[in-house]
């Protein structure tokens, strides 16, 4: 009888860390990677969010917001827009920066995401 078979196989882990320095420093280099001091908000509201984003920083388009840690209110905020998306920094794929025009980070993520890839 037929005999199922597995054909799936993992992505090399250094050429994924490489893949994800590329997207990072190109997104740099275009300026479209903005670093905070902190993503942390007052109340989960959309509104206060997307005015945050839009104010001061100016930003349009499809933006990834990536804190260190999992922020209960950010989500919040974030999942009623069609144009946000939080992701922690250390669980962020190719996909999801080349999926967005702005990548927002907070300081301390940018650091651990920094030692991660360097090493």
């Amino acid at each position: 009888g037929p005999v199922p078979r597995d054909y799936s196989w993992n992505f090399p882990r250094k050429m994924r860390l490489n893949a994800l320095r590329s997207v990072l420093s190109e997104k740099l280099r275009e300026g479209r990677l903005v670093c905070l001091e902190s993503l942390t908000l007052t109340s989960p509201k959309t509104r206060e969010l997307d005015g945050a984003l839009r104010g001061p920083l100016g930003l349009q388009g499809k933006a990834l917001l990536l804190p260190l840690e999992a922020e209960p209110s950010l989500e919040l905020a974030a999942r009623n827009n069609p144009r946000l998306s939080v992701v922690r920094a250390l669980g962020v794929s190719v996909v999801d920066l080349l999926g967005h025009d702005t990548v927002i980070v907070s300081e301390a993520a940018l650091c651990r995401l920094g030692e991660v890839l360097a090493g």
